[in-house]
């Protein structure tokens, strides 16, 4: 097996699961975070959104679907790795 065979499988569900999470914050028509504060936002793409912290929420919104979708699907990609590792391990 290649090394990076189930990245795609792993990547999507991570990314399309951000994504969900994203849009259950904020307020689709007003392209504003719920109750105009975008912290949960800011913590589900932590190492990342340090560099955009102190945006608007608008931006935190538009880079948070771009890079932090990005991270969660590597992360899912991560897990997934590091999941049939342990099981290797184990036979």
């Amino acid at each position: 097996m290649r090394r990076f065979d189930d990245f795609w499988p792993a990547f999507w569900p991570a990314a399309l699961l951000h994504v969900f999470a994203v849009f259950l914050k904020v307020e689709v028509f007003k392209g504003d975070c719920e109750g105009g504060d975008c912290g949960d936002i800011l913590y589900l793409d932590m190492p990342i959104s340090l560099f955009y912290f102190s945006f608007p929420n608008w931006a935190i919104i538009l880079i948070s679907l771009i890079f932090g979708t990005i991270l969660w699907g590597v992360y899912g990609w991560l897990a997934l790795r590091g999941l049939k590792l342990l099981l290797a391990r184990w036979r």
